[in-house]
């Protein structure tokens, strides 16, 4: 089977598969819309790493690009990669093929600490559930790829789904990421919401430190579901998540605020959830026809120190970063 096998997002037409498909763009018969890869950007920063100097170009193609041109989408690509690059991220692209374990100097090293705690996590109690299939994934706000890399590098079959093309912030640094792999991921510019994939294929779709971007839960999860595969299973990683639903809101209140005092805006583009309560998780299980199964990663005892530090700061309960293993039950209704 060719994985992925894309679709309009628009009207859900088969487009024709993607790693063997050389043309420049995809044209729906249904709808008349047309679809085109985008350039691979180079920075300054690219050429600066000496990455571009040492390493093959970058194999594969270009990500096909099927995102909605809409004021809200631009503004939040705008506002994201400003706040991105004002915080740091993307200026040591030599660092890249390293994530998720950073030189332990690194500014964000901390961060990292977290992300890579999950990923360990991922890989010891969910990949493993399924032990030497090479497993077709999305990876959803994947980003800069280095989770389809790690994939890749493991045996599976990610493809890298983002709204960014930045070339360091988002999927413009794939290229860099895939040189040395034996075959590339397939990158697609794309809102998770619309995602133009046909029905049921992936084995596994992970939403990559972006469920909380979701502005509904609940539309999200069901497109998600439409292109799982029977059997398949839906991970959520990387997300705040609260007991108390009211300290998720004074959160995301007081990060928007921060952020309007700061830059200028309150990055609220996409009208994003920001966080998710444990009584929602349940709601959409409910709702849904999921199972849900909590797994707590390793974060070690710096992390509980630094989470009771904030809670007596704040004031209020600190986010936990779980991950979410959603067990679709077979009697569910259609997505």
């Amino acid at each position: 089977m060719i994985w992925p096998q894309l679709a309009c997002p628009d009207c859900r037409t088969r487009l024709g598969p993607s790693e063997v498909d050389a043309r420049p763009e995809l044209r729906c018969e249904a709808c008349g819309r047309v679809y085109r890869r985008t350039p691979r950007p180079v920075s300054e920063a690219d050429s600066a790493s000496g990455l571009l100097a040492t390493d093959p170009a970058p194999p594969g193609p270009s990500a096909w690009d099927f995102r909605p041109t809409t004021p809200r989408i631009q503004r939040f690509l705008s506002e994201y990669e400003a706040v991105r690059a004002a915080e740091g991220r993307g200026r040591d692209v030599a660092m890249l093929r390293d994530l998720p374990w950073p030189d332990p100097g690194h500014p964000l090293a901390w961060e990292w600490y977290i992300r890579a705690a999950s990923f360990d996590c991922l890989v010891e109690q969910v990949l493993s559930l399924d032990p030497g299939i090479g497993l077709r994934v999305l990876d959803l706000g994947a980003g800069q790829a280095w989770l389809s890399r790690r994939l890749a590098l493991l045996g599976h079959r990610p493809v890298a789904v983002d709204l960014s093309s930045h070339p360091t912030l988002g999927l413009g640094a794939a290229g860099l990421l895939q040189a040395d792999l034996p075959a590339p991921f397939p990158t697609l510019l794309a809102d998770f919401d619309r995602l133009p994939l046909a029905d049921h294929q992936a084995d596994l779709v992970v939403y990559n430190a972006s469920f909380h971007y979701s502005s509904d839960y609940g539309d999200s999860l069901r497109e998600a579901l439409r292109v799982l595969a029977p059997g398949g299973r839906i991970v959520i990683m990387d997300s705040p998540v609260y007991r108390d639903a009211a300290a998720g809101a004074a959160m995301r209140s007081g990060r928007r605020s921060d952020y309007l005092s700061r830059y200028g805006f309150a990055s609220d583009a996409l009208d994003s959830r920001e966080f998710l309560a444990v009584t929602e998780i349940h709601e959409l299980g409910r709702q849904l026809g999921l199972t849900w199964t909590w797994i707590s990663p390793r974060h070690g005892r710096s992390w509980r120190w630094h989470r009771l530090r904030r809670r007596l700061a704040t004031g209020r309960e600190s986010a936990d970063f779980p991950l979410l293993l959603a067990h679709p039950s077979s009697d569910r209704a259609p997505a």
